[in-house]
């Protein structure tokens, strides 16, 4: 059984890889950055609703001002 923090992650990163993709991101460029994203505390952040850190870790792997409130999502 997979906890709600997977629907949020698929959320996020739903509306995450179109924001990159409309911003010329490349398909590999993106798939690293989900692959980096899903090795750190991600989804532990997620569990424990942790916004502040959510969008720190987001625009650390981004290197873009990218919060989840910016991509249309609640924390």
């Amino acid at each position: 059984m997979l906890g709600p923090e997977y629907e949020s992650a698929i959320e996020i990163f739903s509306r995450l890889r179109h924001r990159l993709a409309a911003d010329g991101w490349s398909f590999e460029r993106r798939k690293q950055l989900f692959d980096s994203l899903l090795d750190s505390d991600f989804l532990g952040l997620l569990r424990t609703c942790d916004g502040e850190a959510i969008d720190r870790l987001l625009r650390e792997h981004t290197g873009e001002p990218i919060s989840v409130e910016s991509l249309g999502g609640g924390s």
